[in-house]
This record gives structure tokens, C-alpha cells and sequence, in this order.
């Protein structure tokens, strides 16, 4: 057994109005407690004034017919009337529960109906929903009122203040602990451990013992001014908004939504002190479009903060705690709607940076027990949480089999695993417990079938629980939310694709949920995606066509004179190809360090129009020394734009978007390649010779200025990182920030005042083992990707002619766009499976390599090479995606620096690859094919091997 720290105190036994406008402590009867911040002069409500409508709203409801237990429902984004409305209710002698704004309107009605609902309290902006929801579950319109200032006149609905006009009456009261524990006060909805949404009835006991054990056995030594940015419906917010304030005089703001600008401007105005919000508030307050020096300004009177409803990871609380005074503490907290909301916390005035999520409130217990069930007595050892205590809850409302399965004995199943430390007696949690479905005596994990059912196209949302059949047996039974437009045909192919990963008969319960809530917040992002895609891909799309055409077209110019012109050996065409690859390799990653601290708009422009001047030199050169140093300063300069691209697709996209962009990205080398040959025999056959200039010189020239030309253009249309680009608004920006934060990713932007030294990141990027397992085999297949040099050369080996076999490069790179296309849409919809995509494909490449081996043939020869590079440019995209969506919740330049050396690498691979066909080993190239043949077989290991640790060892394993 497991006890706070903090020594135990006494819990008054009286009814929740005694105890909110009670208290020994005076409060000036005229302070205004619950503010509006958007109009505080004249919306604003004091204690005696909270006690005054509490009791005619307690009077009103009964003159309106309401009896004791009866529940009134509060549907309204956040406001000062809904304290007192809560309040009033139960002086009645009612119940209030609140609801989410955002509900569908079939949720509306299911949480109407299972909560009793009598009397409908909303925002006029929802009253329409309001009335619908009224309607179904039998409410008549007389009961549903409209949530508007005391001021407000001519409302188009009954407006609550109509129930003021009958006169007041006071609360019964009582000061019986048995009394106090039995009456419920309130109820909110939860989805407890599991299963489906539920009412948790907290008691008179329950409420008054989470205000004084979490406000008033740490008292403040300062007047508390905060800022309501809890949702009101939510347990969280119950103590900080409802009960404290009146109890103890904290002037409380309350925001009607929350606005990461709005925040900081109430903050600095009104002076507050202190706040609660959760991780994806406190991530929309760092990237909102302000230097960091007016945030720490804004926020300079905050003197302690409460974060909760989500794990907050490490480098969101380093960057957090830059923008908060050093004096203010920031407590991460853990709860349940079933505890009352907060069991454990950092308690003021203590600091903490450990992760922890504090110690237990006092007079509360834990035990621990392991997966057989065995209690765990000893400190730092893992297990599932049991909590007891005055706060935790009477249990479901209508739903004693629920109840019954999360409490036993007065303790509470909470279904986290989590340790308790042995010196500072501080909780960690550490995971969910596995609520595992037994099936015909196999386990099944809700977890496996929800990622198979994500993987399908027409799903947006999906939860699997374990039910009933008809025959007694347990079976899964998977919810899901439709994407927009998707059929309802397609359910029944979810239900044969799921029981096919499980190998079981039984998943047969394939459900729909309303899918109304779901598909508003898929269209915004959806139209967001979708005008990032506009602005990004088209450019760098073109921007690559001209990245790979100068680099390439090396090969081109060789069989077209050049080697002849500068009386070139096969040693020094190596040498030439090699100065490019070891500049790159040496210049990706500190571009990228670079990159991070830049606007991506004006910094890949400036290197493209460098390389793109390079690129044009190259038709000057007169020796072969002049071409070493040319190609070395066109490596340095193109080095950068790869990983910067790899860097900002990491930034704006998701996982599951990322393979198919990057194919369309890589599509333009692909194309280049195609008809790079066709361009280059072209402008070599045709201009050798115009104006006394060499056909090879002029390919050069033409292609180099054609790039200067678009590094003009391209800053206009490139985006920067979404949490400062120009090119969206403000609401986008935070939509773009917000849509990541499930994706584990730390967006960057163009200041770099909250970022890790560059030494620090760089520290960071090469001891994260994942970097390696997703660096080797990107790096096998680029490797690969240096036979494009030798394909001319390769066919021209075969007996053609110099612009004949450049025509005949065209084919294996159509080939490899029309497999490469469909395979990276198939990734991106079973993005858990990317490392066996990249496995597979290799291994198919080897093989392709060694049949290659020894065929002088032209047809076989020709038909490999069409596989060999689909291979290649099919796993690349993938291999792509897969390492910049797994490295981990990095710092934003650490992940640029490790997408940096993962593109070095692969590039280090082309100088070893560049130099395995010898023109001495025509027409079999033997030594060639089987080094290829064994870099595709040691990736496709690699691959298959990284796969595998990965999922066995996530990312909350470092941390």
C-alpha cells in the first residue's frame, strides 16, 4: 500500500453550497470572482452576488417544476453563467451534468437520454442543436433555456434569467458525512477504462474533498487571478471553475474558447497567475506568430500552471518552461473523471522536471499490482494503479455492471501502468494497461485489429472492444467513423479484412458511429492539406527536375564527347562523379542546420540558383582538374536541397501523407531520368558545333541557366514551417501545428530561440539508434540508384549507338514511375507496415541484380535493368517516409541534422556504387551486378530487422 506524503486532514461533512459560500477565510463580498474577459467591466459576478442567483435560479427551477434528483444539462462553450447554473441546480435539489458543444446530434440524444435529463441549458449558438436534441428525447421547449448575459434583451429563446423573476430560496442543508457521500451533485461523462461513454456520479463528499485536499492544503501566498481554459463539461475544469473560486475569492477569467493569442493578451491585461491547459494548448502558445521575448513578457506575472489530459513530452516542457518565469511551477497532473478529476500533482510551491506526474493528493492510497494480479509492495517497480480515497467516485449512473468492474473494495481500477519513486514518492506513468479480448482461449489485442481497420482508405476513426456474442463467447466489435464519402459498402470489407489479420471467425460487428463531428474537423484539415500541397509540391517538384538534370547529366555529356574532349580515363569519370558525392556528403547536414534556423522560401531558392551557376560552368571547363573542382563546388552547393525537402515534408505531413508525396517528389527524378537521355541526345545531337561550342558543353550551359532561372521564381510560391508561414492564416497555422502533435513531432520554425545548440542536436541525432536502422537502407538503395550513371553506357555497351542508348534510358524509368506510384499509395495506408514494404522491395531488387549477373543478351539485359531501377526509385519514397516519420519526438534540428546525414549516407553509398562498372568489364559487368546484388540483400535485412525494433521498442522507451 502506497500513501501520499502529505499528511492527511480533515473533510467538512456539509452539503456543497455550505461549503462553497462558506469558509473562515473572508472574501470581499464586492470582488468580482467570475469574469468575462471580453467584457469584464460589466460582465463579472462576486460571491455574494454568486450566492444571490444561485439561490433565485434554485427557486426558479422549482417554480418550473423541477424535483429533487432531477437533471438539468449544461450545452455551452465556456462562460461565468455556468458555475452558477451547476450551483443553482443543486440547490434546487437537482443534478447538473454538462455536454460537449462539439456533439453530433445523435450523441446529443444518447447523452440526454442516459443522464435523465430534465432541463437544457445552452449558448444561443446552439440552440437550434439544443432544441432537436429536446425534441427526441422528450424535453419540452419550455425547459430548454438560453445561456445569455444578465443584461441581454429579447432573447430569441427562453433566456435563463426568466427563472430569477420568482423570488429565492436557500439550499438544504446538512452536515452528515454519510449524507454528504450518498447525494450525487454532479454527473460527467467518461469512458472509464473501457467500453462505452458513461456518467460518473461524483457526490457532495467527493467535490468538497477534491477542493480541499488539491487548494486548500496548499494555500497560496499570493491572490490568485487565473484563467479558465479547461472545457467547463469536463471534470477537469470542475474544482478550478465551480468551487474554489466562490470558496476561496480567486478572480477566474473565463475565455468562451480557447485562442493561443487571446491567452497571452488576458494573461498580460489582467495579470493572472495562474492557469490549467493541455499539452496541445500549451504547443498552440509556442508557435503562434510572436517572438518569444513577448510571450515571457505576456506571461511574466504567472506564478503556477497545472497541465493535464495528456502525457507532455520533454521537449514541449524544456520549450515550455523558456516562455514561463523561473519562479512559476508547472505541475504535469493525472486523473480521472472518476476521481474527481486531479489524484496527483506537483504541489505548490515545488518545481519539478522529471516527468513525474507529482505525488498523490493527501488522504489518498494506491496499490499496484502486476499482469497475474499479485500486489507490488516495493517502490520503482511497475503495475496497475488502484486508487482510494474521499474523491473517488459513487460510481455509473444506471450502470451498476460497469461500476462494478473498476471498483473493488473502495479502490478504483484506473488501467494505468505506472511506478511510484522511492525518495520523492512521485508517480510515472508508463502505458495503458492492455485490455486484451480472449477468443476461443487466444488473446486478441483491440490495438492490432484498430491498426488493420486505420490501414483501410474509408476509415477515419476506429475503437475495438471486446462484447458478447449470441453464443455466450467473447468476440471483438469495432466502431468506426467513416471518412467523407466513403460507402457504406466498404463496412463489410473492413469486418473480412480484420478477421483475416486475426485469423478468427468471430469479428463479425462491424458499427458505424456518427460521423458528422469527425468529417468537419477532416474537411478543414483536408482543405488545409490540400492548399499546402498547392504552394509546396508543384515547385519543388519542378525544383527537383533541374536538381537531378544537373547532376546527372554527367553521363550523358561523357558519351556524347566529353570524355574525348578532355582525353578522360574511366579513372577520371570516377574521379568526377566522386568530388560531387564526397562534397554532398560532407554539406546535407550542416545545410540543414542551417536550413532550421531559415525561411525554407528564401534559403532553397538562394542554393538552387548557386548550384544552378555551377551547373553552367561546367560547359567551360577545359580540363579534367577544372571538372573535379566544378563538381565539387556543384556538390556543395546542391547538398542542401534534398534533406531540406526530406526536413519540410516532416514538418507539414503526417505519416500517413508522406510516401505518396514523396513519390511525386522523386517522380521528378524519375522523369528526369527518363527523359533527361531524350533531352540530353537531343541538345548534344543537335547544337554540336553551333557556334563553335561542343554538343556536350552546350547540354551544360542550356540546363544550368534554366536552373538560375527558377531559383528566380520559386521563392514565391515555397512555403516556410507551419508555425510561421506567411502563406496561411493565423487559424491554419494552428491547425498545421495542432494536426502533428499526434504525430510525436516538434514543429520548427525560422526563429530557433527555443532550439538545442547545434552541438546538442548533433549529440541528439547520432546517438538515436532508430537513425541508423532507417539511414542503411535508404543508403543500399541510393547506393543502388548510381547505376543511372552507367545506364547509357550499359546499353551502348550492348552495341548502340551514343544518342541511340541515351534515347533508350527513357523506358526503365516510365517502368519504374507506374509501379513506383501505386506501391507508395499502398504505404502510406498501412504506414505500419513501411519497413516490410522496404524489406520486400529490396529483396526483389537482389534478386532482379543477380539474374542480371553475366547477361550479355540484349532483351534479358534490358528487361532487368527496367526492374532493377523500378526497385530502386519504388523503395526510395518509402524508405523516405518511413525515416522521417520514425526517428521520435525530436528536437526540430535534430531531426533536420539526422534527415541530413540520412541523405549523406546514401550519397557516401554513390561513391563506392560509381565505381563498379569499368568499361574493361563490358559487356558483363560482373563485379557491378553482384556488389549490387548484395547491398539489395544486406538492405532488405536491415529493413526487415529495424522493422521489427521499432515497434518493439517505441519511443517512449528512451524517455
Amino acid at each position: 500500500m502506497f500513501s501520499s506524503p502529505i499528511p492527511s486532514v480533515s473533510i467538512p461533512s456539509t452539503d456543497l453550497l455550505s461549503y462553497v459560500f462558506g469558509g473562515s477565510d473572508p472574501v470581499d463580498p464586492g470582488l468580482p470572482i467570475l469574469i468575462s474577459p471580453e467584457n469584464p467591466d460589466h460582465e463579472n459576478i462576486s460571491k455574494s452576488q454568486a450566492k444571490d442567483l444561485v439561490q433565485r435560479l434554485a427557486r426558479g427551477l422549482q417554480v418550473a417544476g423541477l424535483q429533487p434528483g432531477n437533471t438539468i444539462c449544461l450545452f455551452s462553450s465556456n462562460n461565468i453563467y455556468q458555475p452558477i447554473i451547476s450551483l443553482g441546480s443543486v440547490a434546487a435539489g437537482g443534478v447538473w451534468t454538462g455536454m460537449n458543444p462539439g456533439l453530433s446530434d445523435g450523441e446529443i440524444k444518447r447523452h440526454l437520454t442516459n443522464s435523465d435529463t430534465r432541463f437544457l441549458f445552452c449558448c444561443p449558438t446552439l440552440l437550434v442543436k439544443a432544441l432537436r436534441g429536446a425534441s427526441e428525447c422528450g424535453i419540452p421547449k419550455a425547459n430548454v433555456f438560453t445561456i445569455t448575459p444578465l443584461t441581454t434583451k429579447d432573447p430569441t429563446q427562453n433566456p435563463w434569467t426568466s427563472l430569477l423573476a420568482h423570488g429565492s430560496s436557500p439550499w438544504t442543508s446538512f452536515n452528515d458525512e454519510a449524507t454528504a457521500k450518498s447525494t450525487t451533485a454532479c454527473l460527467y461523462p467518461t469512458s472509464g477504462t473501457s467500453g462505452l461513454p458513461k456518467l460518473a456520479m461524483l457526490s457532495h463528499h467527493n467535490v468538497i474533498s477534491a477542493a480541499v485536499l488539491l487548494n486548500e492544503v496548499e494555500r497560496r501566498d499570493y491572490q490568485v487571478r487565473q484563467v479558465m481554459l479547461w472545457p467547463m463539461f469536463h471534470a477537469a475544469s470542475l474544482i478550478w471553475s465551480h468551487i474554489t473560486p466562490l470558496r476561496q475569492g480567486w478572480q477566474t477569467y473565463i475565455p468562451s474558447r480557447f485562442d493561443p493569442s487571446k491567452f497571452l493578451d488576458i494573461v498580460g491585461q489582467f495579470q493572472c497567475t495562474d492557469t490549467g491547459m493541455a499539452p496541445a494548448m500549451m504547443l498552440a502558445i509556442l508557435h503562434i506568430d510572436r517572438p518569444d521575448h513577448e510571450k515571457q513578457r505576456k506571461l511574466s506575472s504567472m506564478r503556477y500552471g497545472v497541465c493535464g489530459s495528456a502525457p507532455v513530452g520533454p521537449e514541449l516542457e524544456r520549450r515550455w518552461r523558456e516562455i514561463i518565469p523561473s519562479n512559476c511551477p508547472w505541475s504535469t497532473a493525472y486523473g480521472m473523471t472518476e476521481l474527481t478529476g486531479v489524484v496527483s500533482k506537483v504541489h505548490y510551491p515545488t518545481h519539478d522536471n522529471t516527468s513525474s506526474v507529482g505525488a498523490l493528493i493527501p488522504n489518498t492510497e494506491a496499490m499496484l499490482f502486476d499482469d497475474e494480479g499479485i500486489e507490488i509492495t516495493a517502490y520503482n517497480q511497475p503495475g496497475e494503479l488502484f486508487i482510494r480515497g474521499p474523491t473517488v467516485f459513487k460510481g455509473y449512473y444506471k450502470n451498476r455492471v460497469a461500476t462494478d468492474e473498476c471498483l473493488e473494495s473502495e479502490f478504483i481500477r484506473t488501467g494505468d501502468v505506472v511506478y511510484i519513486e522511492s525518495e520523492s514518492k512521485k508517480l510515472f506513468i508508463l502505458d495503458r494497461k492492455k485490455d486484451l479480448i480472449k477468443v476461443r482461449g487466444f488473446q486478441v489485442a483491440p490495438a492490432e485489429l484498430e491498426s488493420e481497420l486505420f490501414s483501410h482508405p474509408g476509415v477515419a476513426e476506429a475503437a475495438v472492444v471486446g462484447i458478447t456474442n449470441a453464443s455466450g463467447m467473447e468476440c471483438p466489435r469495432a466502431y468506426v467513423v467513416r471518412r467523407q464519402g466513403s460507402m457504406p459498402a466498404a463496412l463489410k470489407k473492413l469486418s473480412d479484412m480484420s478477421k483475416s489479420e486475426v485469423q478468427i471467425t468471430d469479428t463479425q460487428h462491424v458499427e458505424q458511429v456518427d460521423p458528422m463531428v469527425a468529417e468537419e474537423r477532416a474537411l478543414v484539415e483536408k482543405r488545409l492539406v490540400r492548399k499546402i500541397d498547392m504552394r509546396l509540391m508543384p515547385m519543388l517538384w519542378l525544383l527537383m527536375v533541374f536538381s537531378y538534370l544537373d547532376r546527372s547529366n554527367l553521363g550523358a555529356a561523357n558519351v556524347a564527347g566529353m570524355n574525348k574532349t578532355l582525353n578522360l580515363s574511366d579513372q577520371d569519370y570516377y574521379h568526377a562523379i566522386v568530388t560531387f558525392q564526397v562534397a554532398y556528403v560532407i554539406s546535407g547536414t550542416p545545410s540543414n542546420m542551417i536550413l532550421v534556423r531559415l525561411r525554407p522560401s528564401l534559403y532553397i531558392p538562394a542554393i538552387m540558383f548557386l548550384w544552378g551557376t555551377c551547373a553552367t560552368f561546367l560547359g567551360a571547363v577545359q580540363s579534367r582538374e577544372q571538372l573535379w573542382a566544378v563538381r565539387f563546388l556543384l556538390g556543395v552547393t546542391e547538398a542542401g536541397f534534398a534533406p531540406g525537402v526530406m526536413f519540410m515534408f516532416s514538418c507539414w505531413y503526417k505519416r500517413e501523407e508522406q510516401a505518396k508525396r514523396f513519390i511525386i517528389f522523386l517522380s521528378a527524378s524519375i522523369l528526369s531520368g527518363a527523359f533527361g537521355g531524350v533531352l540530353a541526345g537531343a541538345i548534344s545531337g543537335h547544337l554540336d558545333g553551333a557556334r563553335g561550342i561542343e554538343g556536350w558543353r552546350w547540354l551544360f550551359i542550356i540546363e544550368g541557366v534554366l536552373t538560375v532561372a527558377m531559383a528566380l521564381f520559386a521563392p514565391f510560391s515555397l512555403l516556410d514551417y507551419p508555425a510561421t508561414s506567411k502563406g496561411l492564416t493565423a487559424e491554419e497555422r494552428v491547425v498545421a501545428v495542432e494536426r502533428l502533435t499526434t504525430e510525436d513531432i516538434t514543429a520548427a520554425t525560422d526563429s530557433h530561440e527555443n532550439g538545442l545548440s547545434h552541438g546538442r542536436a548533433f549529440v541528439s541525432a547520432v546517438t538515436n539508434w532508430r537513425l541508423y536502422f532507417l539511414a542503411l537502407p535508404y543508403m543500399q538503395l541510393v547506393g543502388s540508384s548510381a547505376l543511372a550513371y552507367f545506364y547509357p553506357s550499359l546499353i551502348q555497351g550492348l552495341g548502340y549507338t551514343s544518342v541511340k542508348a541515351q534515347y533508350m534510358t527513357a523506358p526503365l524509368y516510365i517502368v519504374a514511375l507506374t509501379i513506383a506510384i501505386p506501391t507508395s499509395v499502398a504505404a502510406d495506408m498501412f504506414t505500419l507496415q513501411r519497413g516490410f514494404f522496404v524489406f520486400a522491395i529490396m529483396l526483389l531488387g537482389a534478386i532482379f541484380c543477380a539474374l542480371a549477373t553475366g547477361i550479355r543478351a540484349y532483351v534479358p539485359r534490358y528487361v532487368f535493368l527496367c526492374f532493377i531501377n523500378s526497385a530502386i526509385w519504388t523503395g526510395s519514397p518509402i524508405a523516405l517516409s518511413y525515416a522521417a516519420s520514425n526517428l521520435g519526438p525530436v528536437d526540430p534540428e535534430t531531426r533536420a541534422i539526422s534527415l541530413g546525414i540520412i541523405n549523406g549516407l546514401s550519397q557516401l553509398a554513390q561513391i563506392y556504387g560509381s565505381a563498379l562498372f569499368p568499361r574493361s568489364e563490358a559487356p558483363e559487368y560482373l563485379t557491378g551486378f553482384t556488389t549490387y546484388t548484395l547491398l539489395f540483400a544486406t538492405g532488405s535485412v536491415i529493413a526487415l530487422s529495424g522493422s521489427f525494433l521499432l515497434r518493439k521498442y517505441p519511443y517512449k522507451a528512451d524517455f
